[in-house]
């Protein structure tokens, strides 16, 4: 998640602090709008489950959770 925020800072994509993209991006429908559009604009063309697994988006889970079997 850090990489992806300072690929944004950088670029003048997103402005806030580090802790402030981890709070706004905590849930799935705003993961899913970040994907979105950065989909359509070309800045990322893998798939969604490929974003947030890349950039470690896991919504509702710790940090290393895995799926119950």
């Amino acid at each position: 998640m850090e990489k992806l925020y300072n690929k944004l800072h950088e670029q003048g994509l997103y402005t806030k602090s580090l802790e402030d993209f981890k709070v706004q991006f905590n849930n799935e429908e705003s993961v899913n709008k970040l994907y979105s559009n950065l989909h359509s604009s070309g800045q990322y063309t893998k798939s969604q489950d490929d974003f947030k697994q890349q950039f470690g988006f896991q919504m509702g889970k710790p940090q290393g959770a895995q799926n119950a079997v």
